[in-house]
């Protein structure tokens, strides 16, 4: 009976749809369209291409992009291994020792880097890394 009065099944949709000069129209009782005015049509034009121009500029810069990139895959203070903290699950004690002031010194400007990590920690790994290497 749909047919008869120029709606037409649409298995994607679902839904019977009116059929009007051969093109489609979704007939709902509770959702509205909403039309396309000119200033919607000139912000997606605006925006697409300020999207164009970027595309462009960084097409522009590809060869100070690649030297960025491989500046910084060359560059050791950026890439540094990874710290694994591996420890036995124990109690920290309490202790004090002389060490060299300019060892300290490095070790607390690595720590400064390292803030991620406790100094217990490092300290701990530290000493069970020499102790492991010399025995």
């Amino acid at each position: 009976r749909f047919k008869k009065i120029g709606y037409k099944y649409n298995k994607q949709l679902n839904q019977y749809i009116k059929h009007i000069n051969n093109t489609d129209v979704v007939q709902s009782n509770t959702k509205s369209l909403k039309s396309i005015n000119n200033n919607d049509l000139e912000m997606y034009n605006n925006s697409n291409t300020d999207v164009n121009n970027k595309i462009i500029n960084i097409t522009n810069e590809y060869e100070t992009l690649m030297q960025m990139i491989e500046l910084y895959k060359s560059n050791s203070n950026i890439l540094q291994s990874k710290i694994i903290i591996d420890l036995p699950k124990a109690e920290s004690e309490l202790t004090s020792f002389r060490v060299n002031k300019e060892i300290l010194k490095q070790f607390n400007e690595f720590t400064k880097e390292q803030k991620e990590f406790k100094k217990i920690d490092l300290v701990s790994m530290a000493l069970k890394e020499y102790i492991e290497n010399h025995r």
